[in-house]
């Protein structure tokens, strides 16, 4: 096994090395690879400067024998999915409640290992929570940082304030009693 990994760092450096160079890099059976650049959009061609322009990523075209080789391939449906784990309003109370109990804070990354979601689920999840008046951004909207409310997930509830009441009555306009 060692000589395998040994054998593909060697690889990727000596790749890394002509693909720095310029040069498009071909392994017979398995592809061609070069680079692609960026730059920023200037109005002709000849407006580019050297030093503006950056390195984007590595591009990969398979060779045809490799592309033969997986012309008859089967497919069926992955056990892997990239799906967030079924959940219930419950479960995800019941984990909220437990996790206030150490924490203070909360963050959707935080949420979604906790619960087992993708990042778009559980973006929806906490939206709902908030809208819920459960959760509370305590930062800004780009980079939401996340609290109970108070009587949530073991969050003191607020006292309510007392209601008093004042009997008022009038006989006429003039006279006003509080009693």
């Amino acid at each position: 096994m060692a000589d395998i990994k040994a054998t593909i760092i060697s690889l990727s450096e000596k790749l890394a090395y002509y693909l720095k160079d310029g040069a498009r890099v071909h392994i017979e059976g398995i592809g061609y690879f070069h680079i692609s650049l960026t730059c920023p959009e200037t109005r002709t061609p000849s407006s580019t400067r050297a030093n503006k322009v950056k390195f984007k990523s590595v591009t990969f075209r398979a060779d045809k024998y490799l592309k033969h080789q997986l012309s008859d391939v089967k497919t069926e449906r992955s056990k892997y999915k990239p799906h967030s784990m079924p959940v219930t309003k419950e479960s995800i109370d019941e984990a909220l409640t437990e996790y206030f109990l150490t924490n203070s804070v909360l963050t959707r990354r935080k949420f979604e290992s906790l619960c087992g979601l993708t990042r778009a689920t559980a973006g929806r999840y906490i939206a709902q929570l908030a809208k819920d008046k459960k959760l509370r951004n305590i930062s800004i909207p780009r980079n939401p940082i996340y609290e109970p409310m108070p009587g949530f997930y073991g969050k003191e509830k607020l006292p309510e304030p007392e209601n008093e009441t004042e009997n008022v009555s009038a006989t006429n306009d003039t006279d006003l009693t509080i009693k």
